[in-house]
């Protein structure tokens, strides 16, 4: 990126410059700069193709359908073969009319070049413009056309999860194919990988597969539920660690639509005695929330968050009976286990299965039992323990007043939350957040230790637990807190690889500190204070040239990092480029004027350089902004001397005499 800027800043006209270097910015996520880079090229070399068509992708991609279009028929008049600009403005020209010509047309490119589907942009934007209007005559005429081509095994692992799903289901609802038709699709189909956050696009191809492929669907079912699992349990559990008073057993019923089981079984819950039972129902897709009555309600949209799971946690409920499956789009709610159980049936076509599902039960009768068995065994309230809704309310009177920047209440009603619910991993954290930010330091560590020791994978509190550390100075606290948790997560999010690079930073162990950030680069590359951090790791190694590409990295997404200048000063004056270290101090100065360490090293590479006027005009600006500094009187000895200034000098070794300079010494820094 920073070698493509500077390309197009020596030569504006070049449009392949730009070209590049919106390549190199969409790749970093960086969109609106990316197509920016396009549009430059585009008008700076009308005549340059490759511009036209990279705008054209990028503006489909983010749903700019019309402008899509119109950069891609501008192509066509250039080049009016050119097969992805057909293809582009036909998708974008589909999803704005949904007209039946077009989608025929759509049809016919992708099928004679099915390579076309292999840009991501072009084959989302074809997806969600049949996801639109499914039923569509141009829809259904596309994917006939796909279905009706022999799959490629390599194809069909490239395409978007969405589009892959969106053509078995009409696998299996096409009628008049063949079994020789069906079968090499299925077969790729059931062959391709699919990533965690394409969970939902598998729960489809497992419905589907109850007609295609029923020998396999079971496993498809147990490979859904796992990445759901992985992909959205929460860190920590939702349900408060001791039940809220209340004798009855509160169950959540999640259904969708009304199924003839679903109604059956929901009407015998309902006869359930209410003396013993409370029974509310989550309808996914429901319209309206009734929270009082016989039978209380709570609408869920069509695809429940991980924010709905959370509404149902305040429920206090004891268990969850899943009784929309894999109907309904629920695995991330599941995954949150907004219940301390999840039931379902057998019986129900198409359950959910484990790791969703903590028991299912034969029938209707079998679950009735159950929940009688699990009534029964309710111990007994203690009496100062307060209902759900009461605990619910405390808890966000707590996080309200924090947030509000009220510390002294939130922690007072923080810790009478930790009276009722001991070990409750949110309010240790939320507790220490407050305690830390009051300077109360060694307290804050030990709510958050408290909040691990329930929750290991709280990453949160764990990259609270470890900046804590680091600012201690506790190298070993901070590698012990980094180390367990890097050998039991799978998959870190970047705020903890961030928080183990730091914790190895303070260890001295820079190749593991490089490592870390560079993992974390992977996943968010656009991290200004990560690549500076990775800068600090590789020149602890004395990678100096790495460590410089770092730190001129982390300026081009943060030009604020004063410390990545510094130490860019720092490692241009020991590769001899003098000039360069000092348009770096420089920087430091004119962003921070009272960077004491910037002062010196600016001020000996001026003198040894022969800047002589200009030394001096550096020590005039250290003087005057950092005048009690032991480096500024150790300068000033050698100015005054220099310019023959001696009263100046004996007022500085007069000072010196009586210690009233004192050393400023800034340690490396370094950010979570």
């Amino acid at each position: 990126m920073l070698c493509y800027r500077r390309a197009v800043h020596e030569d504006p006209s070049d449009p392949k410059a730009r070209l590049r270097l919106g390549e190199v910015l969409w790749q970093l996520g960086r969109q609106t700069d990316a197509i920016a880079a396009w549009r430059e090229a585009m008008q700076s070399a009308p005549a340059f193709p490759a511009a036209r068509r990279a705008l054209a992708e990028a503006l489909i991609a983010t749903g700019d359908l019309a402008g899509a279009k119109n950069v891609a028929e501008s192509l066509l008049e250039l080049n009016p073969d050119n097969a992805r600009a057909k293809v582009i403005a036909r998708v974008a020209a589909l999803a704005m009319t949904g007209d039946l010509a077009t989608a025929r047309g759509v049809a016919e490119l992708v099928v004679e070049q099915p390579e076309l589907l292999a840009s991501v942009s072009i084959a989302e934007a074809l997806a969600d413009a049949i996801e639109q209007r499914p039923e569509f005559p141009g829809s259904v005429a596309i994917l006939d056309a796909l279905v009706g081509k022999p799959p490629h095994a390599a194809r069909v692992a490239a395409l978007p999860a969405k589009l892959v799903a969106l053509i078995f289901e009409r696998l299996a609802s096409a009628a008049g194919l063949a079994p020789e038709q069906r079968q090499p699709w299925i077969v790729a189909v059931l062959a391709r990988p699919w990533a965690a956050r394409d969970h939902d696009a598998l729960r489809r191809v497992v419905l589907a597969a109850g007609t295609l492929a029923p020998d396999h669907r079971e496993s498809l079912t147990r490979h859904y539920a796992a990445l759901c699992e992985r992909a959205e349990r929460a860190d920590v559990p939702l349900a408060w660690p001791r039940r809220t008073r209340g004798e009855q057993l509160r169950i959540v019923v999640l259904v969708r639509g009304g199924a003839p089981l679903t109604e059956r079984v929901q009407a015998t819950l309902a006869e359930l005695p209410s003396t013993r039972f409370v029974v509310v129902t989550a309808e996914v897709g429901g319209e309206v929330t009734r929270s009082t009555g016989p039978a209380p309600c709570l609408a869920l949209p069509l695809s429940p968050s991980a924010a709905d799971a959370r509404r149902i946690a305040t429920l206090d409920a004891d268990v969850i009976v899943d009784l929309a499956g894999l109907t309904a789009p629920t695995g991330v709610l599941l995954a949150q286990r907004p219940a301390r159980m999840r039931m379902t049936i057998a019986t129900l076509p198409a359950a959910n299965a484990a790791p969703l599902i903590d028991k299912t039960v034969a029938n209707e009768a079998a679950l009735v039992a159950e929940l009688e068995a699990m009534q029964l065994a309710i111990p007994k309230s203690s009496p100062s323990m307060p209902d759900s809704a009461c605990v619910h309310a405390l808890w966000e009177r707590a996080v309200i007043a924090h947030r509000q920047g009220n510390r002294s209440d939130a922690r007072a009603a923080y810790r009478q939350v930790l009276d009722l619910q001991p070990g409750f991993p949110p309010a240790h954290h939320l507790l220490g957040i407050a305690l830390r930010d009051d300077g109360e330091h060694d307290a804050a560590r030990a709510e958050f230790a408290a909040a691990l020791a329930v929750a290991p994978g709280y990453a949160v509190a764990r990259v609270d637990a470890i900046r804590a550390a680091v600012d201690a100075h506790d190298t070993a606290g901070a590698v012990s807190l980094a180390t367990d948790a890097y050998a039991a997560t799978d998959d870190p999010p970047p705020a903890l690889l961030r928080a183990f690079g730091s914790a190895a930073l303070l260890a001295r162990d820079g190749e593991r500190a490089a490592a870390m950030f560079e993992a974390a680069l992977t996943r968010e590359p656009v991290d200004g204070e990560t690549h500076y951090n990775h800068g600090v790791a590789l020149q602890m190694q004395r990678k100096l040239a790495d460590a410089a590409r770092a730190y001129q990295r982390a300026l081009a997404f943060r030009s604020d990092l004063v410390a990545a200048d510094f130490n860019l000063g720092v490692i241009f004056t020991e590769q001899g480029n003098r000039d360069a270290a000092i348009a770096a101090f420089s920087q430091v100065i004119g962003r921070d004027p009272r960077h004491v360490a910037a002062y010196k090293n600016l001020g000996e590479l001026l003198f040894a350089t022969g800047r002589i006027e200009a030394w001096r005009t550096n020590f005039e600006r250290f003087e005057a902004n950092c005048p009690d500094a032991l480096q500024l009187a150790v300068q000033a000895l050698e100015v005054c001397q220099y310019h023959g200034e001696f009263e100046r000098l004996e007022h500085y070794l007069d000072g010196l005499r009586r210690e009233r300079f004192q050393v400023q010494r800034r340690r490396v820094q370094h950010f979570l």
